[in-house]
């Protein structure tokens, strides 16, 4: 009964969901544009789970260490507009070094199952 009820939401929604631009066969999402190198490269929702715990203790750390040497800046030239400066400086800094894909945070992909080799 739950099959046939998701399969009505599917036939309900379906086209809806997932866009293509004109002339092309792969779902087109906003950011992740179709022409990306990550696209391009088939690495589209390859994830790895250590490289994720790499990137957030980089980001934390950068973003930690750029708040205080923004804060002590500021307080010791008595000038906010350095310690913004300095902060949004660090932030563009952990963007750069965080967002991208680098090599060094997909070092242990995860190795997914076969499409259809799952329990049905």
């Amino acid at each position: 009964m739950a099959e046939e009820i998701l399969d009505k939401a599917r036939d309900l929604v379906e086209g809806q969901i997932v866009r293509t631009l004109p002339g092309r066969r792969f779902p087109y999402h906003g950011l992740c544009s179709p022409s990306s190198s990550a696209f391009a490269n088939g690495q589209v929702g390859a994830q790895d789970f250590e490289g994720q715990r790499r990137a957030e203790g980089y980001a934390t750390l950068l973003l930690a260490l750029s708040a205080l040497v923004a804060f002590n800046v500021g307080y010791l030239y008595q000038d906010i507009q350095k310690a913004v400066y300095i902060g949004l400086g660090g932030t563009a800094l952990t963007f750069l070094a965080v967002v991208p894909p680098w090599p060094v945070y997909n070092k242990n992909p995860v190795k997914w199952l076969p499409a259809g080799s799952g329990w049905q």
